[in-house]
């Protein structure tokens, strides 16, 4: 046989090895799939008992927890278990003894972790997005970061696979190797300034990692590497293939572009608060535009009589602009208009406070301010079950009640990781009467995580209560609520620039 046949005939058989793993995976990620496209996998879960039915208000477990944990169990399980049935290091194993050439047994064991595990998965997760109406792009961007993550780890499964001659020894060295990378993980934290997120580590580690493992299972395979070396080399290749997958880039490209300058943003300080530890002041933004601007605090400095000092950081975000968003259709809005002042604080060390005390004269804030545009995100009866899905998220009612005093509609909301994402705000609307009113956010009544097909691409889950305040005048005809819509609407960012606002304190 030429090599290429060898690569079939050994793929061909490890296929009809794994058969039963291979179902069991296929029935899971089907499962998983599933739970997103028929929207069981969204919640709320409920529950009955002998004397109740009860209600949780949470996305299903099995869909979100244990199915993904399964898929990447079963996966890991069966790439061990094939590898170490053909260990590359074991003098007696069949293909050994027969014409068969390493590379070839090599490759068809890589096939089988693209073919049989990671592809599989990756469609099941593709079929899940769409069923969430995920633009393309974000949705290559999530399935490209799994399967970046999802391929490093089965290389780190066939690198422990080929170094131990068993089960056991492979679970003793897979936990010996995920302490090694907390060990690991918390020193280089010690040795990184307090406030550097180790996400920023260069995400090239994850695409240098794969290549060396590669190279190193070839030479495995070859058998040029013997003894403690080849476990040492492995070991230590497996471990920089976790630590990469950590450190995988989300491929999210942020389209947002920077503009030299935009609106205006000055500020009100006020007096420093009863501990002289918080420093009050009030945000404005020269702009009558339909825009909110999200102001990103980076930097604070505190100009005094003895010079200058820097404030430590605290990365608040502050948003200002229009209380009525715009519905892209005249209404007249039932809710009375207010001036909302937004409202942020510096919150003072003890260091910082003293020297605000001492004498400080002004005060500079700097960072980066973000435009949103209002846009519609989804227009739903107003009426419980009705739901929408697009741009990869979900909205749903699961409640709606109202009297002569209050509207309150209870909202359910699932969204995977969108970069640069808002809340959305939400309005009661009837268009053919042209009135709406704004709702306000209450407390959230649940909520809760999870993944989508594979722990790589996460999904959270908000029930939230909205509802009009009080000085908001409730029609009092039921038809007019017979006729009413929510309506959703998403800030989405348009532009970023740079500003700063120095204000007086004495």
């Amino acid at each position: 046989m030429n090599w290429i046949a060898q690569v079939g005939h050994v793929s061909a058989k490890d296929i009809r090895y794994s058969r039963w793993s291979i179902l069991a995976l296929f029935i899971a990620l089907a499962l998983a799939a599933r739970g997103f496209t028929t929207r069981n996998a969204f919640g709320p879960i409920s529950s009955v008992g002998a004397s109740s039915n009860t209600m949780t208000l949470t996305m299903s477990e099995v869909s979100v927890t244990w199915l993904p944990l399964i898929i990447v169990l079963v996966g890991i399980v069966a790439m061990a278990t094939l590898v170490q049935s053909d260990r590359p290091l074991q003098t007696d194993s069949f293909w050994t003894t027969r014409p068969l050439a390493p590379t070839a047994m090599f490759v068809a064991k890589l096939l089988f972790a693209v073919t049989a595990i990671t592809l599989p998965s990756l469609l099941a997760a593709a079929v899940a997005l769409k069923a969430l109406h995920t633009p393309g792009v974000v949705a290559a961007s999530m399935l490209a970061h799994a399967a970046l993550v999802h391929l490093s780890l089965l290389l780190a499964t066939i690198l422990v696979a080929a170094l131990t001659s068993d089960m056991k020894g492979f679970v003793a060295a897979c936990v010996a190797l995920l302490g090694s990378l907390i060990v690991v993980t918390v020193s280089v934290q010690e040795v990184l300034p307090n406030d550097f997120d180790l996400l920023l580590l260069p995400s090239g580690v994850a695409f240098v990692a794969p290549v060396a493992a590669v190279l190193l299972l070839a030479f495995l395979y070859r058998g040029r590497m013997s003894g403690y070396a080849q476990r040492g080399a492995g070991l230590a290749a497996a471990l920089f293939l976790l630590f990469g997958a950590i450190v995988t880039p989300s491929f999210q490209v942020l389209s947002v572009p920077t503009v030299d300058a935009g609106p205006r943003i000055s500020l009100t300080f006020g007096a420093p608060g009863p501990t002289s530890m918080v420093l009050p002041f009030m945000v404005r933004v020269d702009d009558t535009s339909s825009s909110r601007f999200a102001f990103a605090r980076a930097s604070t400095v505190i100009t005094g009589d003895n010079g200058t000092q820097n404030l430590g950081p605290l990365h608040d975000t502050l948003v200002v602009g229009p209380q009525f968003p715009d519905l892209g259709r005249p209404v007249r809005w039932l809710t009375p208009r207010f001036d909302f002042l937004v409202m942020g604080q510096l919150a003072l060390s003890p260091a910082d406070s003293h020297a605000v005390a001492r004498g400080a004269r002004s005060a500079e804030l700097s960072g980066t301010v973000t435009v949103l545009r209002p846009r519609i995100l989804a227009t739903l009866p107003l009426r419980d079950g009705a739901f929408a899905e697009k741009d990869g998220r979900f909205v749903s009612i699961y409640g709606v009640s109202y009297d002569s005093a209050r509207v309150g509609v209870y909202v359910h909301t699932v969204n995977p990781p969108l970069a640069g994402r808002h809340q959305p705000q939400f309005v009661v609307a009837n268009y053919s009467r042209g009135e709406a009113m704004l709702l306000d956010e209450h407390p959230s009544a649940g909520g809760g995580g999870g993944w989508i097909v594979l722990p790589w691409i996460t999904v959270a889950s908000s029930f939230d209560q909205f509802a009009t305040n009080s000085r908001t005048p409730v029609p009092r005809d039921s038809s007019w609520f017979a006729g009413a819509s929510l309506v959703a609407v998403d800030w989405v960012p348009v532009g970023r620039y740079h500003t700063s606002a120095t204000m007086r304190l004495r």
